[in-house]
């Protein structure tokens, strides 16, 4: 992720807006970087970061919309560093990245309980325009 933009953009699977999507048995490799650039326009906050910081990152940014009733389905998946091993729920963040770096990546509980690799940043999505994530491991 982030060949474009090295340590400052990049995920595996980022989406702005949808109304129905199955992402299935997605692996998903990326870095634990060192140093990310953080986006100047987000300072101090968690969406600061946006690069390698989970699996999937469902943005409400460019307009997107997510309207009433959609849902997105990850259904399994890997998530693992470069060299294959697998990242844990156990040793990440929950819900969004620490506002100070810390190589820590972010999971979320879905709308059916389970914890996966995604987050959403709180700065893009509210209230109706929230996306409804289920996750079957």
């Amino acid at each position: 992720p982030g060949i474009l933009r090295p340590d400052w953009y990049g995920v595996c699977v980022a989406t702005y807006g949808l109304y129905e999507v199955a992402f299935n048995n997605i692996t998903c490799r990326t870095p634990t970087l060192t140093n990310p650039i953080p986006d100047p326009n987000n300072s101090n906050t968690p969406s600061r970061w946006r690069a390698d910081t989970s699996a999937f990152v469902f943005y409400g940014s460019f307009w997107a919309s997510y309207p009433t009733g959609n849902t997105i389905s990850l259904n399994g998946w890997h998530f693992e560093d470069l060299d294959g091993n697998g990242y844990l729920s156990t040793d990440g963040n929950m819900d969004a990245p620490s506002v100070e770096w810390d190589g820590k990546m972010t999971w979320t509980t879905s709308a059916n309980g389970v914890v996966a690799p995604f987050y959403i940043p709180d700065a893009d999505t509210t209230g109706s325009n929230m996306p409804r994530v289920v996750a079957y491991e």
